[in-house]
């Protein structure tokens, strides 16, 4: 019986703190409250858990928004990570959700967790044409918001997802579109570290060169994230290539445009991607090169891919 009780009190606290705590927010700031409907989610119980904990998390963001101030974040409906990575994109990017109601499947996540997509925002500093965002929020497999990253456009996600031959290389790809994600989001939350971390395996790449070019680059956005208040990161066209041979192996290239108020440029970026250890991709190479040199665009044939990798090219 004391065990029955026990239980019982922990399933309260996990359901009904976090319903109270959303309910408290709603009512004081009314108009602007969101609320999120998840589908696809069998387990009626998570379900409820995630609906809350997203309109509650949403809620909070348009409220902080709105007042000018940090979000107040409620432990319990959000991991560690969770509230790091929401801290550090709203100390970049304050943004806010434009929609009220929100209505998304439930996606399983490759590795574990859940991920709702197409969650509209609002970006405070951009510039109106940069203004609109979407966000994906991710979800532990007990319903805690783990992450948000900022999405990259529908199209070039279904592009990505389409051309898979096999269900192995749908969910690698699943995987891909989410290491690009966070990507770009590293690029939003002005985070130096995980760039560098992505950037600084060059060893296999085509020409000693793009080590420096790496490490200029580097310095580059550096300096730009110092003097700039906000970056906006677009990806304008990704390219995901499965190696021959290698079926692990998948090259990726992005077309990148990156603005400030007072610079901008087009890059090509070019990763070597290993996926034999799902939960963990590894990058073999990457490389960078500038989209345009004396106002002329590089020819196609000019731009990195597998081929350019020694014994991991198209055999």
């Amino acid at each position: 019986a004391n065990k029955i009780a026990k239980m019982s009190r922990i399933w309260l606290n996990t359901i009904l703190c976090p319903v109270i705590f959303f309910l408290g927010l709603s009512s004081a700031f009314g108009q602007n409250g969101i609320k999120v409907t998840i589908t696809d989610q069998s387990d009626q119980g998570l379900k409820s858990i995630m609906e809350t904990n997203a309109s509650a998390i949403l809620t909070g963001l348009n409220i902080a928004f709105f007042k000018n101030c940090n979000p107040e974040l409620n432990a319990t409906m959000l991991t560690e990570k969770g509230v790091k990575s929401l801290l550090s994109l709203w100390k970049t990017t304050p943004f806010r959700c434009y929609e009220s109601l929100i209505i998304e499947r439930c996606m399983s996540r490759p590795t574990e967790g859940f991920e709702i997509r197409n969650i509209p925002l609002f970006i405070k500093q951009a510039k109106e044409k940069d203004s609109y965002e979407e966000a994906n929020l991710i979800f532990t497999p007990d319903g805690k918001i783990d992450n948000l990253l900022i999405s990259i456009d529908t199209i070039l996600d279904k592009e990505i997802t389409k051309n898979r031959n096999s269900k192995t290389d749908l969910q690698r790809r699943t995987i891909i579109v989410d290491y690009i994600e966070n990507l770009r989001t590293a690029y939003m939350r002005k985070d130096m570290s995980k760039l560098e971390e992505i950037y600084g395996n060059v060893e296999l790449g085509p020409k000693r060169i793009q080590k420096q070019l790496i490490s200029d680059y580097l310095d580059k956005i550096r300096t730009l994230f110092k003097s700039n208040e906000f970056i906006s990161i677009k990806f304008d066209s990704i390219e995901v290539v499965q190696h021959q041979k290698y079926l692990e192996i998948y090259g990726i290239t992005i077309k990148q445009s990156l603005k400030t108020s007072e610079y901008s440029d087009v890059s090509y970026l070019f990763f070597m991607l290993d996926l034999k250890d799902e939960s963990n991709p590894c990058v073999h190479a990457c490389s960078m090169q500038p989209a345009f040199i004396n106002g002329k665009e590089i020819d196609r044939n000019e731009i990195f891919s597998l081929g350019s990798f020694g014994g991991y090219g198209r055999e």
